[in-house]
């Protein structure tokens, strides 16, 4: 029982039972305050930004869109954080130069016998940080439609995280 009095295992035991099922996942937008940042603030920003990672991965959470502000430290950054931290992040409209996806554009999650498809996109109105000179962010009409049509035809529900404003969305 770890530490915990019979009782307070009981109890413990008990809120797990009857726990409802549910899906931790985040717009973005979580990892920097600014999508630009002085050289001056980067280290101790990357510090907190590993933090947060690290944080989201261990309460659960099965998918973090990456958003502008996510970029601050630039997409190597990125794809360090997301391996050290197992944190799964997801973009549907990052590409490489080649056009390819530079991080997993949906990943799929199994939920009370559901199949939920998840991905997300940046908004791509504004400049990128430096540090980011490898990828575009296209807009979100170029790679949905066809990425929901295809979410929709292997899962039950389907999720799209957003960095977009409230209006575009």
């Amino acid at each position: 029982m770890g530490g915990l009095s019979r009782k307070a295992f009981m109890m413990a035991k008990k809120v797990d039972d009857t726990a409802l099922p549910y899906l931790a996942v985040d717009a973005g937008a979580l990892l920097f305050s600014k999508p630009y940042l002085p050289p001056s603030d980067l280290a101790q920003a990357k510090i907190a930004a590993a933090g947060i990672a690290r944080a989201y991965a261990k309460m659960g959470f099965v998918a973090v869109n990456i958003g502008r502000r996510d970029l601050a430290a630039g997409t190597e950054f990125l794809h360090t954080l997301s391996h050290d931290s197992s944190l799964p992040l997801v973009s549907a409209n990052i590409e490489k130069a080649d056009k390819a996806p530079f991080f997993s554009p949906f990943l799929f999650k199994k939920i009370q016998g559901l199949t939920v498809g998840i991905t997300g996109v940046a908004d791509h109105n504004s400049t990128l940080p430096l540090g980011n000179e490898t990828i575009t962010i296209v807009p979100w009409p170029t790679v949905l439609p066809a990425l929901i049509k295809k979410l929709r035809a292997e899962s039950d529900i389907v999720v799209v995280l957003s960095n977009y404003s409230p209006r575009e969305n």
